[in-house]
């Protein structure tokens, strides 16, 4: 038997010094069990998604009116409606018996500035147990939802201000060629790995009343609407920043974490998992900062401003907290351009750089350099990734 802990858990920590760890280990619930579970749909109106290639997927909530701070359990639900060919929640393979948790599942939870960035919890580390015999995924059998419950506060997305909030479930099932997990070659083609369909559940809303904390009451920076727009991508809703001077849509920067330029740039290419997206020059960075910052070189000290590009770029993507002197640091960058290095022992690159340091700076700037080891990812950096809009 080994332990493993998540590695999405590991990306937010850092935060405080004095958090308690305690790792909380739990098999999964296996599939096959979870299908003997009648789904109860009295209790709550289930929000169906549209059917996508014979699936579907639907949430709802307990409630609709939540106090701040309070948590929030989502009732997930997926279903093999009519799909003509195997559904799995996973890669279709042989593994340890607990060690899935069918992350094909996403929540999302939205507000107007597009989805939250995952903040987890700094008392905890909630990891899994991993290990024991080895067991081939079920499928979803037809016409039998599955349940499966989501709790904001333990995937560190509960709602850190008082307002309404959009609640959506995006499911990626995996099919597969082979009748037993025993013809699986060792190693895969990468296209089987892919999911064979993107399916959303319908939006849940949510009402959240309370009093801001003291960190959001600086004056919200609201001048960038009048130059830039939320826009949907294949990542979901509101997950571009759009140019509307330059019509060049800014990708988040928090799906390309824990990825190293080698990798991204394999993405990029056609069949990856970016592909229509490129990686952005130095100049249309700074040409980006500046035209959200309002100055000529892109940089700016504003807080207000620094805050809110941080957010609709993804982030933060780092966060310290420093409880001695109720401190903190909160940070997000990227990389831009074809890094390059007089060898081949040192990368060298330009990345743009938005944080803030409560005792000592605040900070955007789109000409920072930097340098790592070939290979190196990191989850509070990613890349920045673009592509042009096609205007009428």
């Amino acid at each position: 038997m080994r332990i493993r802990i998540d590695t999405l858990v590991w990306e937010g920590l850092g935060r405080s010094l004095k958090a308690v760890l305690c790792v909380c280990c739990f098999g999964s619930l296996s599939l096959s069990a979870q299908q003997n579970v009648a789904v109860n749909q009295t209790t709550a109106t289930i929000n169906w998604g549209d059917e996508q290639n014979g699936v579907r997927i639907g949430i709802s909530s307990d409630k609709p009116n939540y106090q701040l701070g309070e948590d929030i359990l989502i009732h997930v639900l997926l279903e093999n409606v009519t799909a003509s060919r195997p559904v799995f929640g996973e890669p279709f393979r042989p593994r340890p018996a607990y060690d899935s948790e069918l992350g094909g599942v996403q929540i999302a939870v939205l507000d107007e500035d597009g989805p939250l960035p995952v903040r987890l919890d700094d008392s905890i580390i909630i990891g899994r147990l991993g290990g024991g015999p080895s067991i081939c995924p079920a499928p979803f059998l037809p016409g039998v939802p599955v349940t499966l419950d989501r709790n904001l506060r333990r995937i560190g997305l509960l709602p850190p201000n008082p307002g309404t909030y959009k609640i959506v479930a995006i499911w990626k099932p995996y099919t597969t060629r082979y009748s037993t997990c025993d013809a699986v070659p060792r190693e895969l083609p990468s296209d089987l790995e892919q999911p064979f369909v993107t399916a959303t559940s319908g939006p849940v809303y949510v009402d959240i009343a309370g009093v801001n904390s003291s960190n959001s009451r600086v004056p919200e920076y609201t001048e960038w609407k009048r130059s830039f727009a939320l826009v949907d991508t294949s990542f979901g809703e509101k997950t571009a920043l759009l140019d509307l001077a330059t019509h060049i849509e800014w990708l988040r920067l928090n799906f390309t974490v824990n990825l190293s330029y080698d990798q991204v740039r394999k993405a990029i290419q056609p069949g990856g998992s970016f592909e229509g997206w490129r990686l952005a020059t130095v100049g249309e960075l700074t040409t980006f900062f500046a035209n959200f910052t309002g100055t000529e070189d892109g940089r700016s000290n504003d807080i207000g401003m620094e805050r809110k590009l941080q957010r609709l770029l993804g982030g933060p993507l780092q966060e310290f907290n420093y409880p001695l002197n109720d401190g903190h640091r909160w940070d997000t960058s990227g990389y831009v351009g074809d890094p390059i290095g007089p060898d081949n022992h040192m990368i060298h690159y330009h990345m743009g750089y938005i944080g803030e340091d409560s005792k000592v700076f605040v900070k955007i700037d789109p000409l920072v350099e930097g340098s790592s080891i070939p290979g190196f990812a990191t989850p509070s950096q990613g890349a920045f990734l673009v592509r042009s809009r096609q205007t009428k």
